[in-house]
């Protein structure tokens, strides 16, 4: 929720194993595609420790932002389409659509994780911001839905529906 983000940074391969697929290849954003997420506000790139485990209602880890740009293991997520019936009939993600984001297991993380946030509470806040915690979930469930959002509100209705480009600035 309310992050600037950029989808499919396209780095290519990395000598740690993580490869971004060809990104650029893409006119679109696409399900299965491997990405990076970037936030402006942070000048990070959203990464997973293996180490710092959270308890949720499933086993989950810490997100943060971290200002290596290099694709790696904890940094590459895969785009994962949510409901196969959701009315549109490509492979390409569309703003308003409902989708994964995708860890894929590396080191302590032994599953696949989906990437998780909810409101801040006095339970749930990040450690040390204190603002929305960002977690990645070893479940898929309803808390692991996103969707993207076109970042110009007085445009987002009429985008809602289209097609996301490559690379292109959104909001989560």
């Amino acid at each position: 929720g309310g992050c600037d983000e950029a989808l499919g940074v396209n780095l290519g391969e990395t000598a740690s194993g993580a490869d971004l697929g060809g990104s650029s290849k893409y006119s679109n954003e696409n399900f299965g595609q491997r990405i990076m997420l970037v936030n402006h506000q942070s000048k990070g790139c959203l990464s997973a420790n293996p180490f710092d485990k959270v308890t949720k209602s499933h086993q989950a880890y810490m997100l943060t932002t971290s200002p290596v740009g290099t694709a790696c293991v904890r940094n590459v997520f895969t785009i994962e389409r949510a409901d196969e019936y959701d009315g549109f009939d490509d492979d390409v993600v569309h703003y308003g659509q409902n989708f994964r984001i995708k860890l894929l297991p590396f080191s302590e993380i032994t599953t696949d994780a989906y990437m998780h946030s909810e409101m801040v509470t006095g339970l749930a806040a990040a450690k040390f911001s204190r603002h929305q915690e960002v977690t990645a979930l070893t479940v898929p469930n309803g808390e692991t839905l996103w969707q993207v959002l076109y970042p110009d509100t007085s445009a987002r209705f009429e985008m809602d529906g289209e097609a996301v480009p490559a690379g292109s600035p959104l909001v989560l």
